[in-house]
């Protein structure tokens, strides 16, 4: 369970959303010609776990496989658009900051 402490886990949330498609996928819940996506709502600033934005880039494309897409809404004052635009571009996806 993820539980709400302050802090922004961006690699371990995106690690359990794959982890989610993957089983909802080998289960055979997911329809085979729908588009399989997870959307990252975050400033782009980790501030628990790994915050190593290169780390967690690495991580989210060997997980993802280019299986799912990845598509990034950025919130917030100080946004950092460039990672959120990175991750979700490697990832079949796009970012948007509002």
């Amino acid at each position: 369970n993820i539980k709400p402490n302050g802090g922004t886990n961006i690699n371990e949330a995106l690690m359990r959303a794959v982890q989610m498609l993957v089983r909802a996928s080998n289960q055979g819940l997911i329809n085979p010609r729908s588009v399989s996506m997870i959307i990252l709502v975050s400033d782009g600033d980790p501030t628990v776990g790994e915050i190593k934005l290169s780390t967690i880039q690495k991580n989210v494309k060997r997980v993802m496989r280019e299986e799912f897409s990845l598509f990034s809404l950025g919130i917030g004052f100080d946004v950092d658009y460039d990672f959120l635009e990175r991750i979700a571009m490697e990832n079949r996806g796009m970012a948007q900051s509002t």
